[in-house]
Order: C-alpha cells, then structure tokens, then sequence
C-alpha cells in the first residue's frame, strides 16, 4: 500500500490547485469525476501523480472540488451584483484630475503586448507613445510609469513561473520512474503549457 506524501510540498497540489483555482484552468469549469480525474493526472503527469495514494488524492481532489464550486456560485451572485450596481453607478472612466484610468483605457492590453515583444527595450518610452494613437492620451511621465509598472508585473509572474517548474523538475528527478521517461514527460508538459498559453 503506497504511503500518503506530503501535501503540502508536492507538485500535484500544485497541479490540482491551478486546474482548480486559476481561470482557464482545466478543471475551472469542467466537471469530471473523480475516478476519471485519477487516471487523467496519472497518465499525463505519472511522475508526480504516481506515488499520491487513491484516498489522499481523493480527499483533497473532493475539498477542491467544494471549494471551487463555492467559488464558482459567489462568482454567479457577485456578478450579477455587479451588473446591477453598474446600472445605478457606472463605472468611471477618469479620475478626479480628469485623466483617463489606465487599467480601463484600451491603451492598456496594447502596452502589455509591446512589452511582451520587447518594443520597450528598443525604444524610449517617449518613442513607444508615439506609435499608437491610444497612448496618446497618456502624458510621458504618466506613460514611463505604465511601462516600468508592466515590466515589474511580468519579471515577477516569470520568477514565480521558474521557481515553479524548478521545483518540479527536481521533484521530477526524485521519482522512481526512470529519468529518460520523467524528461520526455517534462517536455510534453512544457508543450502543453504552451499551447494552453496560444489558446
């Protein structure tokens, strides 16, 4: 009989918990059983799913099952709260000075794209203003900000990304099954992500 590991230190909490928890994750919205979920994360994650005992996993697999169907009804009731205080109180699209918010302004998902395409490296942030007509309506000083704010959100997203697959890959290599078939595994997973990602 295998031996409960520890919860709290593993990767399939991890794994669980983002499938759960994280919007876009697989089991976000998705109802399965949790017999099915047992061979799914077997199969496709074997070397951090195959030493989780039958009732450790289904006992935590239940509690976030709970919890994110908890979540999911707050979220049904919250929105529709918020649907209806918008009516009465409309959400503003200026601040007090009169400058447009930046987190509403369409100019907002364009910065990010820029940065992810290191236009920002390339240019001065008084450059990359001036090549699209929505930053405009961002004076320089405001607009530099956007972008360090932006670059320091993201470096932060990636260090918690690489510590993350870190772990896994060391929790990988602990794993009774063989190195070749952990790495091959690794890299299917790392294929998924991505593709996840372009979805």
């Amino acid at each position: 009989r295998k031996k409960s590991v520890k919860w709290r230190c593993s990767a399939a909490r991890e794994i669980l918990q983002e499938d759960f928890f994280t919007e876009g994750g697989f089991l976000f919205k998705n109802a399965l059983s949790v017999e099915d979920a047992f061979d799914f994360y077997n199969q496709k994650y074997p070397h951090f799913f195959s030493q989780i005992p039958w009732e450790q996993f289904k006992n935590n697999y239940k509690r976030y099952e709970k919890q994110c169907n908890e979540r999911n009804i707050r979220s049904f009731k919250e929105d529709i709260f918020l649907k209806h205080d918008r009516k009465i109180n409309p959400t503003k699209t200026h601040n007090a000075k009169g400058e447009p918010k930046f987190d509403l302004h369409p100019a907002k998902p364009l910065l990010i794209e820029d940065i992810k395409n290191k236009l920002h490296e390339r240019m001065t942030p008084s450059e990359l203003r001036k090549t699209r007509p929505e930053y405009q309506a961002f004076v320089n000083k405001i607009f530099k900000e956007r972008i360090y704010q932006i670059v320091r959100t993201q470096k932060y997203y990636n260090y918690r990304e690489d510590k993350r697959t870190e772990k896994r890959r060391k929790e990988a290599k602990s794993s009774p099954i063989s190195s070749d078939y952990a790495t091959t595994t690794m890299q299917r997973m790392s294929v998924a992500d991505k593709d996840g990602e372009s979805g």
